[in-house]
C-alpha cells in the first residue's frame, strides 16, 4: 500500500464536511447520536494532522516528535479509547450495558492517559518514519517491561471493540464488525503500520456512521406528526 499526504488530506477534506453533516442531523432529529455523529469529523481532524506529518517526514527525518505527531496520537492512543465507548453509551438503551459501557469509557480514558503521558517525557520513546510506503510511529510504552506490545493492542481492541460490537442497535453493531475486521486484516497484513493503517481505514468506515444518523433522522421524518 502506499499513502502521501494527499491522501490524507483528500480523506480529511471528505470527512470533516460529512462529520458536520452528521452532526447537524443529530443534533436536529435526536442529541443521542450526536456523540457517535462526531466521528467522521474527528477522523477527519486526525488525517488532517497525518497529512502534515507526511509533509513534514518529506523534509527528513523527524529528530523529534512535532505537534502534528503529538496531534496524531492524541486521537489515536487517547481520544478513540474512551470516546468511542461513550458514544455507544449514549445511544444504549439497555440500563446493564450502559453501565459497562461507561465503565469501558473510563477504562479507555485511564489506559489512553498511561498510553499517550509518558511520549512527553522521553522524546527517544517515539519515532516516525516511512517504511514501505506507510507511516510508522514507534513507540515505547510503559508496559513494555512486563508484556509485549501486541498485548496492549489487544486490551485496546477490547476496550473500542466491545462497546461497539455489544451494541443493541443493530447498525452500530455493523459498524463494529467493519471496525473488527479492518483490525484484523492491518494485524495480519501491516501490523508494522498499525497504527496509521488502522486509523486510515476506521476513518474511511466512519462514513458508515453518517449513513446511520441519515437513516436515523429519515425514520424520525417519516413518522406522522402529532
Amino acid at each position: 500500500m502506499f499513502f502521501s499526504s494527499t491522501v490524507s488530506f483528500l480523506s480529511a477534506a471528505v470527512l470533516i464536511p460529512v462529520g458536520l453533516y452528521a452532526i447537524n442531523r443529530a443534533s436536529d432529529w435526536d442529541k443521542r447520536y450526536m456523540a457517535l455523529a462526531g466521528l467522521p469529523l474527528v477522523f477527519g481532524i486526525q488525517q488532517a494532522l497525518e497529512g502534515q506529518i507526511w509533509l513534514e517526514l518529506a523534509l527528513g527525518p523527524l529528530l523529534e516528535p512535532t505537534t502534528a505527531v503529538y496531534g496524531y496520537l492524541f486521537f489515536s492512543h487517547l481520544f478513540w479509547l474512551f470516546w468511542i465507548p461513550h458514544a455507544v453509551y449514549q445511544l444504549e438503551t439497555d440500563f446493564a450495558r450502559r453501565e459497562e459501557f461507561l465503565l469501558l469509557s473510563l477504562l479507555g480514558l485511564l489506559f489512553g492517559l498511561s498510553l499517550y503521558m509518558p511520549m512527553f517525557l522521553r522524546d527517544d520513546w517515539l519515532q516516525v518514519m516511512v517504511v514501505e510506503g506507510n507511516i510508522v510511529y514507534q513507540t515505547q510504552l510503559l508496559y513494555d517491561a512486563y508484556f509485549s506490545q501486541l498485548w496492549v493492542y489487544a486490551i485496546y481492541c477490547a476496550i473500542v471493540l466491545l462497546p461497539l460490537l455489544g451494541a443493541s442497535d443493530r447498525e452500530v453493531k455493523r459498524f463494529g464488525y467493519m471496525v473488527t475486521g479492518a483490525a484484523l486484516f492491518v494485524l495480519l497484513a501491516y501490523n508494522y503500520a498499525l497504527i496509521s493503517l488502522w486509523g486510515f481505514l476506521v476513518a474511511l468506515l466512519s462514513l458508515y456512521v453518517a449513513r446511520i444518523v441519515y437513516g436515523e433522522a429519515a425514520e424520525q421524518e417519516a413518522l406522522p406528526s402529532r
